[in-house]
C-alpha cells in the first residue's frame, strides 16, 4: 500500500480565460462598439461597494501598468495596450448583450480572478514607488501610439484569452471549453517551460487526498485504502494535457480546476 499519493500539477491552464466570457452566437450583433472621447469606462470596485469611471487613455494606460513591467521593450508595451482595448471593447459588446447584475452596471471590475487586472494612478503609484514618473511616462507614450486600434475578427472584437505560463504548447479553444473558435488554435509556446510557474508538487496523504476530492465531489465511492494507488487514472492527448481523470471509476472533467 502506498499511503502517500505525489500530485504533480503541471499549471498548464493554458487559455485561462476569465469565468464571465460571454460567446456571440450567429443571431447576435456583431457591431464594433468604439468609445468616444466623453464616453467614460466604469469599473466596479469591490471593496467600496463604487463604481469610477476613466477615460480609454485612462484605462488603457491602467491596464499595461498592472498587467506588464513598464521597463518592458516598448513594442511589447504596445502589443499590450492593444490587447487592453481589445478587451474592453468585448467586454462592451458583452455586457450591452447580457449585463452582469454584480457589476451594477460597469463593464469589469476589480476582481483580478475575473476581470482584466487594472490599476488605478493611486494603485500604480503605490506598485511602481519611487519609479512611478518614469513608468507612467513611457507607458502612456505606447497607449497614445496605438490608441485606436484593437483586433478583430469578422468585424468584431476578439476573444482576448490570456494565461500566465503553458507547459509547451496552448489548447484550442475547442478542447479547452469546447466552443470552436477560429483564431484560438492550438500553437507553440515552448518558451514557457523554462519558467518555474508552469509546475509545482504537492505531497498528500491518501486520506488528505480522499478528503479533499469527497468535499468536492461527495459522490466519490473510494476503493479500500489498500489500493490507493490504483485510485486515480489519467489519459493525456498527444501534447501532454489531461483529458480524462478518473477516480475510482467517477470521470472529472480536468477544467473542473481551472
Amino acid at each position: 500500500m502506498k499511503d502517500l499519493i505525489q500530485i504533480m500539477a503541471v499549471f498548464a491552464v493554458i487559455l485561462t480565460i476569465i469565468p464571465t466570457i460571454v460567446f456571440l452566437r450567429p443571431n447576435e450583433s456583431a457591431s464594433k462598439p468604439a468609445f468616444s472621447e466623453k464616453e467614460k469606462i466604469a469599473v466596479y470596485f469591490t471593496e467600496s461597494g463604487k463604481t469610477e469611471n476613466f477615460t480609454l487613455e485612462e484605462y488603457m494606460i491602467g491596464s499595461v501598468l498592472a498587467q506588464m513591467p513598464a521597463d518592458f521593450e516598448e513594442e511589447a508595451l504596445k502589443a499590450q495596450a492593444v490587447l487592453a482595448h481589445t478587451y474592453i471593447c468585448r467586454r462592451q459588446l458583452s455586457e450591452s448583450q447580457s449585463p452582469t447584475p454584480a457589476l451594477k452596471g460597469a463593464l469589469i471590475s476589480d476582481d483580478s480572478t475575473l476581470y482584466q487586472s487594472f490599476f488605478t494612478l493611486k494603485a500604480a503609484k503605490e506598485y511602481y514607488g519611487n519609479d512611478y514618473e518614469k513608468a507612467y511616462k513611457k507607458v502612456k507614450s505606447a497607449v497614445k501610439s496605438v490608441e485606436n486600434e484593437i483586433l478583430t475578427y469578422d468585424g468584431e472584437p476578439i476573444i482576448v484569452a490570456f494565461h500566465a505560463a503553458s507547459s509547451g504548447h496552448t489548447q484550442s479553444a475547442k478542447n479547452a471549453w469546447g466552443e470552436d473558435i477560429p483564431y484560438l488554435l492550438s500553437v507553440d509556446s515552448s518558451a514557457d517551460k523554462d519558467l518555474a510557474a508552469t509546475e509545482c508538487t504537492q505531497t498528500l496523504t491518501a486520506k488528505e487526498f480522499q478528503d479533499k476530492l469527497l468535499d468536492r465531489f461527495p459522490d466519490i465511492n473510494f476503493t479500500p485504502l489498500a489500493n490507493a494507488d490504483s485510485w486515480l487514472k489519467t489519459k493525456t492527448d498527444g501534447i501532454g494535457y489531461v483529458t480524462n481523470l478518473t477516480v475510482c471509476g467517477y470521470d472529472i472533467q480536468p477544467n473542473t480546476f481551472c
